[in-house]
């Protein structure tokens, strides 16, 4: 189950996204296949109790807001003496 093109734009903004060495898209911070069973797993009701599932969501999310934070250092990082 690859990640449909229409949410490029959200998960991008979001930097959710990543592509693999593949080039495969990819959820930042998870495998092909880890993306794969993540997205299966939220079509199911009780994924919310799914230690894998929520297992998967914070290695992503983990990854996700890392990256965030280099770009927010980079950002505000002063000039190299």
């Amino acid at each position: 189950m690859p990640i449909p093109e229409q949410d490029f734009p959200f998960l991008t903004e979001t930097r959710a996204l990543a592509f693999d060495e593949a080039g495969r898209a990819v959820l930042r911070g998870l495998t092909y296949d880890e993306t794969e069973e993540y997205l299966r797993a939220l079509d199911v009701e009780s994924s919310s109790e799914n230690d894998r599932f929520n297992e998967l969501g914070t290695k992503h999310e983990r990854a996700r807001i890392a990256i965030i934070s280099a770009e927010n250092e980079a950002r505000h990082a002063g000039p190299a003496n």
